[in-house]
């Protein structure tokens, strides 16, 4: 494990899961050697192989949440919402008062568009218990975007993007919200800051036709 990591830290991939991989045959219930084969997949941009790590890394630990939210945030990010919200779910069963749980499943319900005043109150309680989390407050900035409180969400946002400048989906959204109540200019102003960092394509299409009609 040792050897595996200072081969990783040293962009050595290959070798670093040689290394990892020979962990687990020497103990097949080592869970590190499995998150560290997924990081080493997560790297190497190989999500189905870091998912399938990270799954056996949860038959040893079934109730572990923050793995279930990593898996789930993989589902995610190739689109897959079901499964994605299955994992957010999971984690929230294992860990009821999870804060990035109820945030992650508030946030599928949101980029669903359904469930939404549920998907409030768990974000809304998310946010009491990690106020300082942009993510989470995030998360609940867009649930009330998708709700039509445009005016509420504006300083949640704006929290989020003095904390984060440099996050694309925070000014993307800031920016969406802003044109929503009408301050155009500031609006297209943060569209356009989202637009030259590295938005999601999905997103950066939807900022560039909400661009197009503030014009």
């Amino acid at each position: 494990m040792i050897l595996g990591e200072l081969q990783f830290e040293a962009k050595n991939n290959n070798a670093a899961k040689a290394e990892f991989e020979r962990a687990v045959q020497l103990d097949p219930k080592n869970i590190q050697a499995y998150l560290e084969l997924g990081r080493v997949d997560e790297v190497e941009s190989q999500a189905d192989l870091a998912i399938g790590q990270y799954r056996q890394a949860l038959d040893l630990q079934p109730e572990f949440a923050p793995l279930c939210i990593k898996i789930g945030n993989l589902y995610l990010h190739q689109g897959d919402l079901e499964t994605a919200r299955q994992y957010f779910q999971r984690a929230l069963d294992a860990n009821p008062e999870y804060a990035p749980a109820m945030a992650n499943v508030a946030w599928v319900d949101a980029l669903e568009g359904k469930n939404l005043n549920v998907a409030l109150g768990m974000a809304q309680k998310a946010k009491s218990l990690m106020p300082d989390l942009p993510a989470i407050t995030d998360t609940l900035a867009w649930v009330m975007y998708m709700r039509g409180n445009y005016a509420d969400a504006v300083p949640l946002l704006q929290e989020c993007v003095q904390m984060l400048p440099d996050s694309a989906e925070f000014r993307y959204h800031l920016g969406m919200t802003l044109l929503a109540i009408g301050q155009k200019a500031k609006g297209k102003q943060e569209l356009e800051a989202a637009l030259q960092m590295k938005l999601d394509n999905g997103e950066a299409q939807q900022a560039q036709q909400a661009l197009a009609q503030a014009n």
